[in-house]
């Protein structure tokens, strides 16, 4: 029995985040994507206070995916840490959720100048829901 979006919803929510990921990470200011156990993403911005385009970048990024689901897998939040208080900042974030996505900037390379950014996804539990959902159809389908 092939999988489809309307009954395997890890499907849904894998594209959602899949696609959402692809759309953030060209934007330099977001620094990380994570999410709780609610299903709310919250994307970890670093921008000056008054620097509104950034925010409306990510805004616009999670409007492209409202647009396109027939569900609402996720409630999305921006936070930009410039805007939230400093003195402790690092224990203030670690309380959003699991880490999904990390933007790492690496040391620059021996003549080069600039530095490197890798990019990883660190986790995704909408792909871990969909593999155990997909692993379990699999096995019910043969009792």
């Amino acid at each position: 029995m092939p999988l489809h979006k309307f009954n395997n919803p890890g499907l849904v929510y894998y594209k959602a985040l899949s696609k959402y990921l692809e759309l953030v990470k060209e934007v330099p200011e977001v620094v990380e994507v994570k999410l709780d156990e609610e299903d709310t993403l919250y994307t970890i911005i670093s921008a000056p206070h008054d620097d509104d385009d950034i925010l409306g970048q990510v805004i616009d990024a999670e409007l492209s995916i409202m647009r396109v689901m027939d569900v609402q897998p996720f409630l999305f939040r921006p936070l930009n840490t410039q805007r939230l208080p400093q003195n402790g900042l690092d224990e203030h974030t670690r309380n959003y959720g699991d880490l999904v996505w990390a933007r790492k900037v690496m040391p620059e390379p021996p003549g080069r100048k600039g530095g490197t950014v890798k990019v990883s996804k660190l986790n995704n539990p909408g792909l871990v829901y969909y593999q155990a959902m997909s692993k379990y159809l699999e096995l019910v389908q043969e009792i």
